[in-house]
């Protein structure tokens, strides 16, 4: 079919192979930026924003967490206590006294061997409520606090 019946014209009809291959080739070049776009992550800005400080490991040996613990303030460290069953069943020992003692001697008290009768899974566990605990109020873990040197300067 013929547009021009006396025309020169080399593609003058749509039913020749190299108009078609023409005609893809320009639709799919053109369709390009369009594939991109379509193709781009919906959290893309997200990932332009600062990634989240990581967390440092987990240390969930017995004399860690036990510095962990007696480096909390007292409301977080009987939220913790509280949240391990054996750990609150040895201050619960004692009736009210017991929680009362503790709370006065909670940071000298040596609880490296009662977390040591803790299987690692319920020690990891614990080290995980430590930090998300102390993350949620604001406070620095002992870890990630800065050192602060004793000298004074003078030599």
């Amino acid at each position: 079919m013929a547009l021009l019946p006396d025309s020169d014209f080399p593609f003058d009809t749509m039913e020749t192979p190299e108009i078609k291959r023409l005609a893809l080739c320009l639709l799919l070049l053109l369709s390009f930026p369009v594939w991109s776009r379509a193709e781009a992550p919906k959290d893309a800005p997200a990932q332009l924003e600062a990634p989240a400080p990581r967390r440092p490991p987990l240390d969930a040996t017995p004399q860690a967490l036990e510095h962990q613990l007696q480096s909390l303030p007292w409301e977080l460290f009987r939220t913790v206590v509280e949240s391990e069953p054996k750990l609150k069943a040895d201050v619960d020992a004692y009736g009210p006294l017991g929680w009362a003692y503790i709370q006065k001697k909670y940071r000298a008290h040596p609880w490296s061997r009662n977390l040591e009768r803790l299987d690692l899974e319920r020690r990891h566990q614990l080290a995980t409520t430590i930090q998300t605990l102390m993350e949620r109020a604001g406070n620095v873990p002992p870890e990630a606090a800065p050192v602060q040197s004793t000298t004074s300067g003078r030599q």
